[in-house]
């Protein structure tokens, strides 16, 4: 999936826990499913780290990203 993503996808903003990118529309699954799978298994806790993911043309129309589109297997790390 990786390879997939080479160019296509880049972070442009980081803040606190936060990750901004920029992301071809013809790849956002899988850089979600990437996404969510890499921030999610960052630390092992106790507790479930959770991932919220938004999508939009702009910083003020981010809508939530469905989970059930992301729903496919990603090969772990």
């Amino acid at each position: 999936m990786f390879h997939m993503l080479k160019d296509r996808c880049r972070i442009l903003l980081q803040v606190h826990d936060e990750l901004v990118l920029e992301v071809d529309p013809s790849v956002i699954k899988e850089a979600a499913l990437l996404l969510r799978k890499s921030m999610e298994s960052a630390a092992l806790l106790l507790v479930p780290l959770h991932v919220k993911l938004k999508v939009g043309r702009t910083w003020g129309s981010l809508v939530p990203f469905p989970a059930d589109q992301i729903t496919d297997v990603v090969p772990d790390f």
